[in-house]
């Protein structure tokens, strides 16, 4: 079979088919390996950026572990501040 990461990487190659797979997307950026959540959560923001809100919260979950930690801030980087902000602590 394959790994979310794996899974992630073909609907990237879907193109403009891949906005269908958008709710599979953000439950992916909810629970699994952060390397998965992460891979989601682009694939999100590159098929409906309106949608990436969503799947900020579900990377907190990751915040705990040192080498995750690193891949979220990463993509938190890449956000406006305004999606990042329920992910960052007050």
């Amino acid at each position: 079979g394959y790994n979310r990461t794996q899974v992630a990487d073909m609907i990237a190659n879907l193109g403009a088919d891949a906005k269908a797979a958008v709710p599979a997307l953000k439950q992916m950026a909810k629970d699994g390996p952060a390397e998965a959540r992460v891979a989601a959560a682009r694939l999100v923001l590159r098929v409906s950026p309106g949608d990436v809100a969503d799947v900020v919260p579900g990377l907190a979950d990751s915040l705990g572990d040192a080498q995750a930690r690193a891949l979220v801030l990463q993509f938190l980087s890449e956000l406006t501040p305004e999606a990042g902000r329920p992910v960052l602590p007050a």
